[in-house]
């Protein structure tokens, strides 16, 4: 719940509990962790993917 005030008055949101139903496949660990339960066609297609999105993220993000 949230609360907010100003002084003497308080006001509450009703309690509720915030739940992520979605299944988060993003970053690095992400990809690989959808790679296992793909099929070797599309596991191949993904990792020439992944490959080709880090040596682009390493131009793009050197390190000084």
């Amino acid at each position: 719940y949230i609360e907010e005030g100003e002084g003497k008055k308080l006001v509450s949101t009703e309690k509720m509990t915030l739940k992520n139903e979605r299944d988060i496949s993003a970053g690095r660990y992400g990809k690989i962790n959808d790679m296992i339960r793909m099929s070797p066609a599309k596991q191949k297609k993904a990792m020439i993917e992944y490959e080709e999105e880090e040596l682009l993220a390493a131009q793009l993000f050197q390190p000084y």
